[in-house]
């Protein structure tokens, strides 16, 4: 039984939800770096089975980097050699190598 001193809230309306950023659509790349620029901000890979497949990925003020434990770290702790994964965008320019934007670089 319900006591009519303490009656039942009416249900609040569900308040307003702000959206979703966009997601940037992307693509995942596993190479070793070959090149770094620090100055111009890029790197360059190429796919370790396939030493003629190499692509550039352009350093933005937003790209990010992290460890092969998943740790940040910064572009000046990448060096030639080390292998990475790469979170960049789906487009790429036609030249060569193509060039593209780097979203996220993991060690690994």
């Amino acid at each position: 039984q319900r006591n009519p001193q303490f009656p039942i809230p009416p249900l609040l309306p569900i308040p307003p939800q702000r959206p979703l950023p966009p997601q940037r659509p992307s693509t995942e790349s596993t190479g070793r770096i070959v090149l770094i620029d620090f100055d111009n901000n890029y790197i360059v890979t190429e796919d370790p089975n396939n030493r003629n497949n190499q692509t550039r990925f352009l350093i933005t003020n937003t790209t990010s980097f992290s460890n092969r434990f998943g740790a940040p770290i910064r572009f000046s702790a990448l060096q030639p050699g080390q292998m990475v994964r790469i979170t960049h965008s789906n487009i790429q320019t036609p030249s060569i190598p193509p060039q593209t934007t780097a979203f996220h670089i993991q060690l690994i």
